[in-house]
């Protein structure tokens, strides 16, 4: 199989387990969200935690299965995801923010997860690939 097939195929699976990554870590995002809105805390104030244990879970899938080594160490690697994930975080709250601010008062705070985390996707995905995980 020539080089550029290869690479193909080695984006296509980087990109599908990065999905799935991205997959569980929406559905840790929301559980922890809906659980803290259910015991009290405003869509607000639950949407951080939420995003911390989402940030956590993802790293540890990213890194076990998406990525490469990346060579450096757990701790520098560790560093480099969470500096992209802050500001990949940052981005996704000011979205989910801006939803529920402008959204009709009903609208769902999980709905708003949804949509802040698939426009954050891609520039997770370029931030860790290009800097966290490059070899």
């Amino acid at each position: 199989m020539n080089e550029t097939k290869q690479g193909a195929q080695s984006l296509l699976g980087r990109l599908f387990s990065f999905g799935m990554a991205g997959g569980i870590g929406m559905i840790v995002d929301l559980g922890v969200l809906r659980l803290l809105i259910e015991w009290g805390a405003t869509p607000f104030v639950a949407r951080v935690p939420a995003i911390l244990c989402a940030m956590a879970t993802t790293w540890l899938i990213n890194r076990n299965f998406t990525f490469a080594a990346s060579g450096r160490s757990v701790r520098n690697e560790g560093s480099l995801y969470v500096a992209v994930a802050i500001i990949c975080a940052i981005l996704n709250y000011l979205i989910y923010s801006g939803i529920l601010l402008i959204a009709p008062e009903d609208f769902l705070p999980e709905i708003a997860t949804i949509i802040a985390v698939v426009i954050v996707t891609i520039f997770s995905y370029l931030g860790y690939s290009r800097l966290v995980f490059k070899n």
